[in-house]
C-alpha cells in the first residue's frame, strides 16, 4: 500500500512539473516594442504628436520586426516638475499618416531620451520624449490560434491548470 501511494505521488509530481503549456506559449510570444528614432514631431494644442520608428524584440534583444508608429503625448505630462513617471504619462495611439506638420500642427524639435535626461538650457528648446513613454508590450499574433490547442493539452496533462487558464489570459492580455 505504501508503495502504491509513493508511486501515485511521483506521478502527480511529474505531472505538475509539466507546467502550463498555455502560459509557456504566451511567454514565448511576448514582444517588447520600443522607439528607435523620432521621425517627426509637431505640437497641436497641449499635445505633442510624434511619428517614430519602432523596433519589436524578443526577450534577449533579438529583433523581430520594425514598424512606423505614431502617438499623441500630453505635453503637460512631459513638462511637469517633478517629472511624471513614464507609465502615468497620457499617450494616445495614432495612425502614422495622422502626424504631419502643417498649419494645425506646428513642427517642434524633439528627441528621445532617458526619463531623467536633463532639459536643454538656452537656445531653441527641444522636447525630450522619454523612450519609456512609447514602449509597449504585446503578444505575437501566432499565439492566439494555438490557445485552444494549448488549453486542451493543459486540461489533459494538468487539469487544475485548465481552471486557471481563463484568469491568466484575462489578466495577461
Amino acid at each position: 500500500m505504501a508503495r502504491s501511494t509513493r508511486g501515485i505521488s511521483c506521478v502527480l509530481a511529474a505531472a505538475l512539473q509539466l507546467g502550463c503549456i498555455t502560459g509557456q506559449t504566451f511567454d514565448a510570444a511576448r514582444l517588447d516594442e520600443g522607439p528607435e528614432e523620432l521621425v517627426e514631431a509637431c505640437r497641436q494644442g497641449d499635445w505633442l504628436r510624434v511619428r517614430y520608428a519602432a523596433v519589436s524584440t524578443r526577450e534577449f534583444g533579438q529583433v523581430v520586426s520594425r514598424h512606423e508608429r505614431a502617438a499623441a503625448i500630453r505635453l503637460s505630462d512631459l513638462e511637469a516638475r517633478p517629472r511624471v513617471p513614464v507609465d502615468r504619462v497620457e499617450v494616445l495611439a495614432l495612425e502614422p499618416r495622422e502626424v504631419r506638420s502643417g498649419p494645425d500642427c506646428l513642427a517642434v524639435p524633439a528627441k528621445l531620451g532617458a526619463p531623467d535626461a536633463p532639459t536643454p538650457v538656452g537656445g531653441e528648446s527641444t522636447v525630450v520624449v522619454p523612450s519609456g513613454v512609447l514602449h509597449r508590450d504585446r503578444t505575437a499574433a501566432w499565439a492566439y490560434p494555438l490557445a485552444p490547442l494549448t488549453l486542451a493539452l493543459d486540461a489533459v496533462a494538468t487539469p487544475v491548470l485548465a481552471v486557471l487558464w481563463f484568469p491568466y489570459t484575462a489578466a495577461g492580455d
